[in-house]
């Protein structure tokens, strides 16, 4: 296998997906799914919600996963909607509430799965996406690669590493331990800032926790290892961080190259660091989709390798 094409966080902008795919030298075959003579593609997953060719992206995704010209793992937006179709076995309510906040976050996918039938079926293939993808030479997922939380899960996934109907459940009781992980592993993982400080996300509501850059070693102020966007991070305190909050979060430098989406970063692509790399650069928001290149036997990654495709 020569190689990957990561590509990450879709959110229904098929048409910069197609551009992307053919840039990469992926074409059309006869039998409608995209491919290329010697690569594969692997999806970060995010394929839904936000842009207007929600069904077109999951067609494309699908089709190349079925046809095995692309690997995927499931994103926070999938699990998300598995759990808002769901209901749970004994109160018969839906996993995710149908609250005004949820509905407006999952409404480009309702806008255009409104047959039942159909929305039925892509809710079950989306359960068919792995968490993680552990491959000979990298690993892949969607938000926060952390060996500690996926082995403490592993057993109650199913063989290929894939939701259970009753892990999915226990994942949306709050605060359990099945809901922490897939906090941790699909959303990235947050720690409480300092008491009395805070910052306005983009939705304008103020948060206390922040997201971190879970990959680093060095960190020793709040400031250094917050995970948010550019402008919020002059609000985020230099306070000396305590370690006992980060304990077991970092990515060795020693570790096989991984690959993850979700951060809504913005800016020119670079590497996070040797082996680590994020490839959601903000589609989701009009900006650009990302795909790095990985070849064979790559064991540094290296901005060199990052194609993009602004938004269409």
């Amino acid at each position: 296998m020569p190689g990957y094409d990561i590509i990450g966080d879709i959110h229904g902008y098929a048409d910069t997906l197609s551009a992307l795919l053919e840039k990469l030298g992926y074409g059309l075959s006869q039998y409608g799914f995209y491919a290329h003579p010697e690569r594969k593609v692997v999806f970060v997953g995010d394929f839904i919600d936000r842009g207007t060719g929600q069904k077109k992206g999951v067609n494309i995704v699908r089709s190349m996963i079925e046809n095995g010209s692309a690997l995927a793992v499931m994103g926070n937006h999938e699990f998300n909607a598995i759990a808002y179709h769901t209901k749970h076995s004994k109160t018969g309510l839906p996993l995710r509430s149908h609250s005004a906040a949820h509905r407006l976050q999952h409404q480009a996918f309702l806008k255009e799965y409104n047959d039942s039938e159909e929305r039925t079926d892509i809710i079950n293939w989306f359960k068919t996406l792995p968490l993680f993808l552990e491959l000979k030479e990298i690993r892949v997922i969607h938000a926060c690669w952390n060996s500690g939380v996926i082995n403490s899960i592993k057993t109650e996934l199913d063989n290929k590493n894939c939701l259970t109907d009753n892990f999915l459940e226990q994942a949306n009781n709050y605060n359990s331990r099945q809901f922490n992980a897939v906090e941790t592993l699909l959303k990235g993982k947050e720690i409480p800032l300092p008491e009395n400080t805070g910052f306005k996300d983009n939705y304008g509501i103020t948060r206390h926790n922040i997201r971190i850059k879970w990959w680093l070693d060095n960190a020793l102020s709040y400031n250094d290892y917050a995970l948010v966007p550019g402008d919020v991070i002059k609000d985020i305190p230099h306070t000396a961080l305590p370690q006992e909050l980060i304990q077991g979060f970092n990515y060795p430098n020693n570790e096989k190259p991984v690959f993850f989406g979700h951060y809504w970063l913005h800016g020119q692509p670079q590497i996070q660091k040797h082996n680590v790399v994020c490839v959601d650069y903000s589609i989701g928001k009009g900006d650009k989709l990302l795909a790095y290149r990985w070849h064979s036997g790559e064991l540094k990654l290296t901005n060199k390798n990052f194609i993009t495709m602004n938004a269409i």
